[in-house]
């Protein structure tokens, strides 16, 4: 297994070294890209001295980046090739939500109520830690038990996306292309931001949250930037998406509360009261940051610079 991981992690250094001394075309660096986040995968899944939920968010992690890319080849893939290839990233990313939702849901009221600790009665908040604790526990004992299946199944699905990848020719996409890809990408945030402010629904909210993460990665690890300075374009993407994992965290905890705590009317109303007030100030910070990057007073001076 060493020598695997070895591998792997030797593997991937090389692709990286290739790219930086190399005349790559940016379908052909898209594609190294991925292949290097595969090794990363891999790398993880092999490393039994990191505990298992670290392994889980470091293979995610790569995972979305993966997808994010693959987005950039779209328009040079067929159609069913790309839905393939898609479809594989998706269920491996599915295979590993259990243990990291329950995590989350103990990590997000702990870090509420430690803000609001005089909000609810410390018998209640007991009762509430007490039973999101028994969750993780109940989950990691679950992912310890299959997580060597897990590992399995996931690597079954790389090993088919690194078949499928490995053979594709993405030599056609070019520069203006990638630029254009980019530039629709931040049209559809545009788009999901205005549909965001207009229904103020948690799903529509958490996928603009989604869209701004693809655009997010695709600006961080594209081989051409569509701006000439995208850092700050970068950093206030990044502020915006924390700020709505963190508020669709929030939704996702208060229905866990409500389903599976047997709690009373009076109890309900009380975490109600809390997470509705602590999802709105993020929702007000989001729209705020929003605002700056995709309000239609900035979208003409973004996307000149988007197409220069």
């Amino acid at each position: 297994m060493f020598r695997k991981l070895f591998h792997y992690f030797y593997s991937g250094i090389l692709r990286r070294k290739k790219m930086a001394s190399a005349e790559l075309s940016p379908g052909r660096e898209l594609k190294e890209q991925m292949l290097c986040e595969i090794n990363t995968i891999r790398s993880y899944g092999l490393n039994d001295e990191l505990a298992s939920e670290v392994r889980v968010h470091e293979i995610r992690k790569s995972l979305k980046r993966i997808r994010a890319l693959l987005k950039l080849l779209k328009p040079n893939l067929p159609e069913r090739t790309y839905y393939r290839l898609d479809k594989n990233i998706g269920k491996a990313a599915s295979s590993l939500t259990l243990m990291r939702e329950s995590a989350v849901n103990l990590r997000t009221f702990i870090e509420l109520f430690q803000k609001n600790e005089s909000a609810l009665p410390s018998a209640l908040s007991q009762k509430i830690i007490n039973s999101l604790t028994d969750q993780v526990n109940a989950a990691y004992k679950m992912s310890r038990e299959n997580f060597h299946s897990t590992l399995v199944s996931l690597g079954i699905y790389m090993n088919k996306f690194e078949r499928s990848l490995s053979t594709l020719r993405v030599n056609n996409l070019g520069r203006a292309e990638l630029i254009n890809t980019i530039d629709k990408s931040y049209i559809k945030s545009v788009q999901a931001y205005r549909d965001a402010m207009q229904t103020l629904d948690t799903e529509i909210i958490h996928s603009w949250r989604k869209q701004a993460k693809t655009l997010l990665i695709q600006l961080k690890y594209a081989p051409h930037k569509p701006v000439q300075q995208p850092e700050s374009l970068i950093n206030k993407l990044d502020h915006l998406t924390e700020l709505l994992g963190k508020e669709h965290d929030l939704a996702v905890l208060e229905e866990v509360l409500y389903n599976n705590m047997g709690l009373e009317k009076e109890e309900r109303q009380k975490i109600h009261l809390l997470v509705s007030k602590s999802r709105a100030k993020l929702k007000k910070q989001a729209f705020e940051s929003g605002k700056m990057l995709f309000s239609q007073e900035v979208l003409q001076t973004r996307r000149a610079g988007f197409t220069a």
